[in-house]
Formats: C-alpha cells, structure tokens, sequence
C-alpha cells in the first residue's frame, strides 16, 4: 500500500462511522413515521375502507395516519370487545385503541355519514397521538381557546363523559371533535 492510500482509510473509515451514526440518530428520531409508513405500506385496505377515506375529504396526510392505524369496520362482538362501553346509555361508534382504528359498520341509510365522521374522528386520534410535546403544547392552547367559546350543553356532558372515562384525554377528544364537528 502506498501512503496515500494509508491516509485515506482512517478518513474513510471516520466518514462511514459519522454516516451510520447520524443513520442512527435520524431513525431514533423518526421511529414512529418509520414505522407508521411500513404499516401503510403493508396495509391493504378494503374498498369500503377506502371509500370511507376518499368521502371524508381525508387529505393525503390524513389518509396516511388512516391507513397506519389500520382502520378496520366491524359490526360484530368484536368491535365491542376493541371498543367497550363505559357507562350506559352512550353508543361508541368507534375508537383508536393501541395505535389501531375500530369502526362499527352501521348500517342504516338514516344515519348516512356517520362511519366518514367516525373514521376522522379516529384518523385525527392518531395524528394526535403522533405530535411531539411542543406542537401537542401549541395545540393544546388553541384548542382550549376554541372550547371556551362553545356554549353548548349536550358539548359539556360529552367532554365530561370523556373526563370521567378517559383520564388525560381532554386534549386529544378536543383535537378530533372540534376538528369533525365544530
């Protein structure tokens, strides 16, 4: 080997060491996206499923924090047994539950719409889900803002019923009704 040759090698092997570290340090940093486009990738929604998305309006984003949680429509006990009741006398049409989406497959032409407003509803849960501290901080703030401007009764007993049943939750249930809702 000549010298130059001997030269490069550390310089080489420092370049390819700086290489994987900052691999390293970008994969820790964007763990969840990494795993989020791999399970959309992977996912094969149903055409129901993806006609949900299209009559949403989910956007391109949205249609891929839908399809990472992937959306699955149920009106069978198992869709109970994902998405159990708390108390009496509040239907549950659907819910984000371990970074998955469960809606139940209504069927009924009186209630047309409502398995596009569930699947927002859950779509903006795991959008939520995946902010950082700082944006969640910010957001939180204008959700607050535009909470204290509802006057509504029936909107106070649905954010109590969450208060009571989804301890530290208040934010995120804000987030997704405000956003399909308000």
């Amino acid at each position: 080997m000549n010298q130059v040759t001997n030269r490069k090698l550390p310089f080489l092997g420092t370049v390819i060491f700086l290489l994987l570290v900052g691999v390293g340090v970008w994969v820790a940093f964007n763990r969840q996206y990494i795993i989020d486009q791999i399970t959309a990738w992977r996912y094969q929604p149903s055409q129901e499923i993806e006609q949900i998305a299209n009559n949403a309006g989910m956007s391109e984003k949205g249609k891929f924090y839908y399809y990472a949680s992937q959306p699955k429509l149920d009106s069978t006990s198992d869709f109970n047994d994902e998405c159990r009741r708390k108390e009496q006398g509040n239907a549950i049409l659907g819910c984000y539950k371990e970074q998955r989406i469960y809606i139940y497959d209504i069927d009924d032409e009186r209630l047309n719409g409502v398995k596009e407003v569930t699947a927002a509803h859950e779509m903006l849960h795991a959008a939520y889900d995946r902010l950082n501290e700082a944006d969640k901080k910010k957001i939180n703030k204008l959700l607050a803002d535009e909470a204290n401007k509802i006057q509504d009764e029936s909107f106070a007993e649905r954010m109590e019923y969450y208060r009571r049943n989804q301890p530290g939750q208040h934010y995120n249930e804000l987030h997704s009704i405000i956003g399909t809702e308000i």
